[in-house]
């Protein structure tokens, strides 16, 4: 998944926290972040691995500055982007 801010502006929202919830499972937490070593830096993107779940999970994100947006229709084994202000 990719954080962004909005869709005009699409900043990448590191540090925002996300709470992976599974039908069946246990919770997965999840941090943005683009941290490295030395002179590096890693994707930012969050991604969680599902296991043979089948059924979507709910995504809860804390953002940056402290609002909490959750998501309960995101797709499953691919790449999404949430975008702040979209949620509910």
């Amino acid at each position: 998944m990719r954080l962004v801010d909005s869709k005009q502006a699409p900043r990448d929202q590191v540090g925002a926290r996300v709470t992976i919830m599974r039908p069946a499972g246990p919770v997965i937490w999840r941090r943005s972040r683009a941290d490295g070593s030395y002179a590096s830096a890693n994707d930012s993107r969050v991604l969680a691995g599902l296991g043979a779940s089948v059924e979507r999970p709910r995504v809860r994100v804390q953002w940056p500055d402290g609002r909490t947006e959750e998501w309960t229709d995101i797709a499953i084994d691919q790449y999404t982007t949430l975008v702040k202000g979209t949620g509910k």
